[in-house]
């Protein structure tokens, strides 16, 4: 919804349209509309020639004439409208969902119950204006590479050009994003997949836990020992569909093993971020991780690039070499950067923050343009002077 809303409330009665006018208004930061609609039309909208942003209607015992008003309009002409009326009248719900309303509560509204209805209705028009959600996960071919790192470091500089990206841990056993980010999750995936039978984008969002700077980390279990089959497979595609449908940017820290938890976020993907270290070993871990995302997903290519961390020129296994063993796929390096990375950790602040100048910091940036297809916005003076100084 735009942020200078229109808002109509209309119905017969005017302390009820004035009651619904205070809780949408306060909602919303703004000042509803009030139709009073009297004896002689029974349209909502009569008088107003613009379609307004959303249209809350309390329904009378002429429903059907009210309801029949929109109907009548061009589909493309109907606004967002959520309706109150009476819960025992099966056909006015019907008419209702006919005529576009995405809402439908019981009169009298309960405040509770509007808030909610109005939240939901928030949600599905920012998604609307949001556009499709890209999904990134990012897997390290082998244990303790430093895929988490790069994980989080990408979710921070995506974070700085779309405010609506979710980072999330999958990481079951051993998660470490929230030690990374610093916070102290009250919730995690596995609770919102135990909670999915009844859980909405208003309800996901209590799941997250937020950074000083945004992010919204979907954090794996601390307290608790969770394995995969604890999970079902339709909680899981639940929890996967809600993020999708709510965020702009997803950005899953996958780890090696594969179960279904990892298998329906490898499906989900827009594109893979293999990370791997210059060693035979690595090196033969890819192959082998390329050869499963072709056969079993059916993975191209040209969705997945390799990342090269902890980078060095007289490492034994060359990037020559590793570009001659994998084709044309996309490889980025990050520098060996050690003393930076384990500070950033160590403080729990991404080392885009906390060591900007930093060699790693470098290669992130172009790698998170290469992500995001934007380079990042310039910090403040004050911003970058703080950074400094910490670093």
């Amino acid at each position: 919804m735009s942020t200078s809303l229109q808002i109509i409330v209309a119905g017969r009665d005017r302390e009820t349209i004035e009651t619904l006018a205070a809780t949408a208004g306060e909602h919303f930061k703004c000042e509803p509309i009030l139709q009073h609609i009297d004896n002689g039309h029974a349209d909502p909208l009569y008088g107003h020639h613009e379609t307004p942003d959303l249209l809350i209607l309390a329904l009378a015992a002429d429903w059907s004439e009210q309801l029949g008003a929109i109907c009548d309009r061009p589909a493309a002409a109907r606004p967002t409208m959520l309706v109150i009326g009476p819960e025992t009248e099966i056909d006015a719900i019907r008419l209702a969902m006919r005529a576009g309303a995405r809402d439908y509560l019981s009169a009298p509204a309960k405040k509770h119950e509007l808030i909610q209805a109005l939240s939901l209705i928030q949600e599905e028009e920012r998604r609307h204006d949001r556009g499709p959600c890209r999904w990134t996960s990012i897997i390290g071919v082998k244990g303790g590479i430093g895929a988490s790192m790069i994980a989080c470091n990408l979710a921070e500089l995506a974070c700085r050009q779309n405010k609506d990206t979710v980072l999330l841990d999958l990481n079951l056993q051993a998660g470490s994003l929230a030690g990374y980010l610093d916070v102290e999750p009250r919730n995690s995936f596995f609770d919102a997949v135990e909670a999915a039978p009844d859980l909405d984008s208003v309800a996901l969002e209590g799941y997250m836990s937020k950074t000083a700077t945004g992010l919204r980390l979907l954090a794996a279990p601390a307290d608790q020992l969770v394995l995969p089959e604890q999970m079902s497979p339709d909680s899981i595609g639940t929890v996967y569909e809600l993020l999708a449908d709510n965020y702009n940017h997803v950005i899953a820290d996958v780890p090696q093993r594969l179960d279904h938890v990892i298998a329906m976020a490898i499906e989900q993907s827009d594109e893979i971020f293999l990370v791997m270290e210059q060693s035979v070993a690595a090196l033969r871990e890819t192959l082998r991780f390329l050869e499963l995302l072709s056969r079993e997903f059916a993975i191209d290519e040209s969705r997945v690039r390799i990342v090269i961390n902890r980078f060095s020129k007289n490492a034994s296994v060359t990037e020559r070499q590793i570009r001659k063993n994998l084709g044309d796929l996309a490889i980025s390096t990050i520098p060996n950067d050690f003393r930076a990375v384990r500070e950033s950790l160590d403080m729990g602040i991404p080392i885009v923050r906390h060591a900007r100048n930093s060699a790693s910091t470098k290669a992130l940036i172009r790698l998170g343009e290469e992500l995001t297809g934007q380079k990042p916005e310039r910090g403040s003076f004050v911003s970058s002077l703080t950074n400094i100084l910490r670093s």
